[in-house]
């Protein structure tokens, strides 16, 4: 697209008009030039396609990137890993990854790894893969949640990702 059919698209939807606004005032804050482009990715996203969803998508994976840090970027790295619950589980599988694998993974996210952990349930990108088959916090097992998957693959998309 050209600047006038960019600048055209964001004064014509309200939905995108406020997208490029958060992305904006975010960015400005952002020293971690990997965020800043997979913000600009996630925007461009919605621009080039004028389908509610793909807007949609776009806003819940801009909100996510906004709320990570590098941390919880290699967290989900290391969650990439495990084996999301599907919607149908085999018991003879095992979903997601326990907090201290993860930590085995990489030991430098110990001290905040329940922090890190729980950021990333609260944006979404992170999931109990479980299946309600444990009550204890440390026999749980977190995977990518589609979402998720969707974030990391914007943050790399991006150039000079570090992950």
């Amino acid at each position: 697209m050209d600047e006038d059919a960019v600048a055209d698209r964001l004064i014509s939807d309200d939905g995108i008009l406020e997208l490029a606004s958060r992305v904006i005032l975010a960015a400005q804050d952002i020293s971690v030039e990997q965020k800043r482009n997979a913000l600009a990715r996630a925007l461009a996203a919605a621009i080039a396609d004028d389908s509610p969803a793909t807007l949609d998508i776009s806003g819940l994976v801009a909100k996510a990137i906004m709320g990570l840090d590098a941390p919880h970027i290699r967290m989900m790295a290391v969650l990439e890993e495990a084996t999301p619950l599907p919607d149908r589980p085999d018991d003879s599988i095992k979903y997601g990854m326990r907090l201290s694998e993860i930590v085995a993974k990489d030991p430098g996210l110990a001290y905040g790894a329940y922090a890190i952990l729980r950021q990333l349930i609260y944006l979404g990108v992170a999931e109990d893969a479980t299946n309600g088959m444990t009550f204890l916090d440390s026999s749980r097992g977190y995977a990518l949640s589609g979402l998720g998957r969707k974030v990391l693959e914007t943050l790399r998309d991006s150039p000079d990702t570090g992950t």
